[in-house]
């Protein structure tokens, strides 16, 4: 993979360059690049990468090294409960490369009884990443919990 992988899953993105687009008699109008634009909901956590980031090297932490993207994959499909935010298998794999790529975690690839998987553990800095990641999702995630608990006391008590 590029280097691009590296930059998806641990750093915030650049602002979203768009396309000129000729409608009409040379009017120009912007296409964003994206398929959605900023919403009240993704600007509070605009990069999906960074979370899973978070929860990727917290949880290979949390275990004590060992896990795999596909047991990381299942541990976030877990905790989000698929109701609200399901992140892709692909996502997750193309943030445990970036993670691998920046140094953040480490593992070699093993090969059981005919089964490829690369177990993980984190580094000393995928520890301060961590650290770094958790302050910076802070709020967001605090503020997201508050809104779906006033949403929950509005709507269903």
């Amino acid at each position: 993979m590029s280097g691009r992988v590296a930059t998806v899953a641990t750093r915030p993105f650049p602002p979203t360059p768009s396309l000129p687009r000729r409608e009409g008699e040379g009017r120009v109008e912007t296409i964003p690049l994206e398929p959605m634009g900023l919403t009240p909901i993704n600007t509070q956590l605009p990069s999906t990468q960074r979370l899973v980031a978070l929860l990727a090297l917290h949880f290979v932490e949390q275990s004590g090294g060992g896990l795999t993207a596909w047991d990381l994959h299942k541990k976030i499909v877990g905790i989000t409960g698929e109701v609200f935010w399901r992140p892709a298998k692909s996502t997750v794999t193309r943030v445990v490369r970036g993670l691998l790529a920046e140094g953040h975690l480490e593992g070699d690839w093993v090969n059981p009884e005919g089964r490829r998987r690369r177990p993980l553990y984190i580094t000393e800095s995928g520890r301060i990443h961590l650290r770094a990641l958790r302050e910076e999702l802070r709020e967001p995630i605090l503020s997201g919990r508050d809104v779906f608990s006033r949403l929950a006391a509005e709507l269903y008590e």
